[in-house]
């Protein structure tokens, strides 16, 4: 019988906020329209990039094997599971800010893959 796994603990993903600034915001304090127009939009960093990231992510993996001999021929038999812990941990999430009612700065875009079992074989004869 062979057990083995895997756990890893790995930073997450960087944490920042664009906002996209429209002119109409930006030019009483610039004193004029921006140099795309009365229509443009300036994107200003609001959180310093490379200073703030999410939490951890923690995930384990496990093997149970066993082999068998009939013979001349051997079977070996494994059962994996893949993130054992079922974490939903968010791999990357919005950095982008708004204003507005439907702002979506922080929410998720994509989430570790949910627990996983497999099971395979091998035949060596």
């Amino acid at each position: 019988m062979v057990v083995s796994g895997t756990y890893q603990v790995s930073s997450g993903p960087q944490i920042t906020a664009t906002w996209v600034a429209p002119n109409s915001i930006i030019s009483p304090a610039l004193g004029r329209n921006l140099a795309t127009g009365a229509n443009g939009t300036k994107s200003i960093q609001l959180i310093e990039p490379g200073t703030l990231y999410a939490g951890y992510q923690n995930q384990l993996d496990m093997r149970l094997s066993k082999r068998f001999v009939f013979g001349k021929v051997r079977v070996r038999a494994d059962a994996n599971v893949y993130n054992a812990f079922n974490s939903d941990y968010a791999n990357s999430i919005n950095t982008t800010f708004s204003t507005t009612a439907s702002n979506q700065f922080m929410r998720p875009t994509a989430v570790l893959q949910g627990r996983l079992f497999k099971i395979g074989g091998q035949f060596d004869f």
